[in-house]
């Protein structure tokens, strides 16, 4: 029987086709994916049919079926380019570069004139740090097609190289073609800030809120009230919403204290960690956790948009600081105390680069007479001779603040505790990636805007073996100057 109703079926194959495409052009993949299925079952060689399925199975985040339904479309059809493509797409998107550089390659030998082709190849390219072929590839892409998200794509690459008038000529041509489009907007935000051309810099990085970019995770409060346009806010209610990572939110609470003296009463919502610290700034009036209930208020921004409205940077150090009950809970003992924090959130999109791949890289510091050494890792973290792991006394970053208070100095990857330390007054070295650095850090300054006083950049231009050679040279050097020693 059941051989009967599949076989009726056939017929109605191209019925079949296109109503599944329809579904995906809908944005209903699970019935396309249903519908795809049931053709299958009645002409399983379909490659139109399996092609549909996969690009269903795909959206519908089934990537073990989606491959399977590629491979077979594959084995069918060697020659389908759009198969070859997205399997590629689908095998990158899963990190497995290879095979997906593979599909790509084979791709291009069928059909050398389409665009994306060589646009998915060179992001690949790129992602591998294998620069020279990828900008080939880019340029390919562009002559064929000179669309918006290759010219994007490439000006990223560019700019990580360093080549930031090119890369900006990029965006801003990717940006004549469509100036909605909020990738461009973004990336081009990012080099401006990076070379502290604030007043475009800052409108263009209003781009991060839109909804269709890739792991756009920018939450909002839930509610009615209009949010601040920059007006008048002297005797009305205002609520903070602190954003993305916990340096964002250490790096942006310092507009707070100006809201304050314009007259503002400040509700700052912050994540879980950070509620303790941030009762210690200055002019805010109310603490409260994002997720929970809020109250009324006036009118509310994202704290990472408050520079719009402000000429200059806040740079008044500190702004933060531990909590009196808890500072000084631990006595350090020595000559001079040096905290160590080596690694950062290992979801960050750099965290390669930016985090040491163990505290032993820094083992030569170690044996330096004259100081005792703190890791500050939140969690157990990693032990080595030479340094006090502090990770298991950490709990919030209050706990942070009060083992920070006590030190003399920090040296810190680009994380949180860098910022924490700087907002604090507390000397930091800041150990900087050679290849994509954030855009906070600028390009060459040794110092920071930011943490006037407190922060010194290391840039680890010439590699880490340099670097930590730079670092005992200067630990050592300040040993001899101690007590009054500076950065």
């Amino acid at each position: 029987m059941e051989a009967q109703t599949n076989m009726s079926l056939l017929p109605h194959i191209s019925l079949i086709e296109e109503h599944a495409g329809l579904l995906l052009s809908r944005g209903a993949p699970c019935l396309a994916m249903q519908i795809a299925d049931l053709g299958l079952q009645s002409d399983p060689a379909n490659p139109k049919l399996r092609h549909l399925a996969a690009i269903a199975a795909t959206r519908n985040g089934k990537v073990e079926l989606a491959e399977a339904h590629y491979r077979a479309v594959l084995e069918c059809d060697p020659q389908c380019t759009g198969a070859l493509v997205n399997l590629g797409i689908l095998l990158a998107e899963s990190g497995r570069n290879r095979e997906a550089e593979t599909c790509y390659r084979t791709a291009l030998k069928i059909s050398p004139k389409i665009p994306e082709v060589h646009a998915n190849l060179a992001d690949l390219l790129a992602s591998e740090r294998k620069f020279e072929e990828a900008e080939i590839h880019y340029r390919n892409a562009l002559d064929l097609d000179g669309g918006k998200i290759s010219l994007s794509n490439f000006g990223v690459m560019l700019s990580n190289q360093g080549r930031e008038e090119e890369a900006e000529n990029c965006f801003r041509k990717a940006l004549s073609i469509d100036p909605h489009y909020h990738l461009a907007r973004l990336n081009l935000s990012f080099l401006l800030l990076s070379q502290e051309r604030y007043g475009e810099g800052w409108l263009l990085h209003e781009a991060r809120h839109h909804p269709g970019l890739p792991e756009n995770g920018i939450s909002c409060p839930k509610t009615s009230a209009p949010r601040w346009q920059g007006e008048d806010v002297s005797g009305k209610s205002i609520l903070v919403w602190g954003e993305q990572g916990y340096g964002d939110e250490i790096q942006f609470c310092r507009y707070v204290p100006e809201l304050a003296k314009a007259g503002a009463k400040v509700t700052y919502a912050t994540k879980p960690g950070l509620e303790g610290l941030m009762k210690t700034l200055e002019g805010v009036h109310r603490v409260v956790l994002q997720g929970f209930e809020i109250g009324e208020y006036d009118c509310w921004i994202q704290a990472m948009s408050l520079p719009l409205f402000f000429e200059t940077i806040p740079n008044r150090i500190p702004y933060l600081a531990a909590d009196p009950k808890r500072a000084g809970a631990w006595k350090m003992e020595g000559t001079m105390k040096v905290g160590i924090t080596w690694h950062g959130n290992p979801n960050h999109r750099n965290d390669r680069d930016r985090s040491l791949p163990s505290l032993s890289i820094l083992s030569s510091l170690f044996d330096i007479p004259g100081i005792r050494f703190f890791s500050v890792q939140a969690g157990s973290g990693e032990e080595t001779q030479g340094v006090e792991c502090m990770g298991k006394h950490i709990r919030d970053f209050s706990d942070t603040a009060s083992i920070l208070s006590s030190l003399d100095l920090l040296i810190s990857v680009d994380t949180a505790n860098a910022h924490l330390a700087g907002a604090m007054g507390i000397p930091c070295w800041l150990l900087l990636p050679a290849f994509r650095p954030d855009w906070r850090w600028q390009r060459n300054r040794e110092d920071s805007p930011w943490y006037p006083g407190a922060m010194r950049i290391f840039r680890q231009e010439k590699g880490r073996e340099d670097l930590v050679r730079r670092l005992r040279s200067e630990l050592i050097r300040l040993v001899d100057a101690s007590p009054s020693f500076r950065l």
